[in-house]
């Protein structure tokens, strides 16, 4: 008798998600969302709350004040709309 290795047990799959149609927040979207509501957040809370590297925040947040969507306050980042 010789052993198979190919298994005749399979298992039923069942789908417990739809897939999503629309793309991962980008980071600067990340920001905003944090943001929301006349949130003011310092730069070391963002940093923990979305988990990147202080250098990918620090271009993040740049951007969005270039773009006048934020602007640094003495208490930490805000949303200008």
């Amino acid at each position: 008798m010789s052993a198979s290795l190919w298994s005749t047990n399979y298992w039923p799959v069942e789908v417990v998600a739809e897939p999503h149609d629309h793309q991962p927040a980008s980071l600067q979207e990340q920001v905003l969302a944090f943001l929301a509501d006349g949130e003011v957040l310092t730069r070391v809370r963002l940093r923990d709350l979305l988990g990147v590297k202080n250098e990918r925040l620090g271009q993040a947040l740049e951007s969005l004040e270039q773009a006048g969507r934020l602007r640094h306050t003495p208490a930490g980042w805000q949303r200008v709309d």
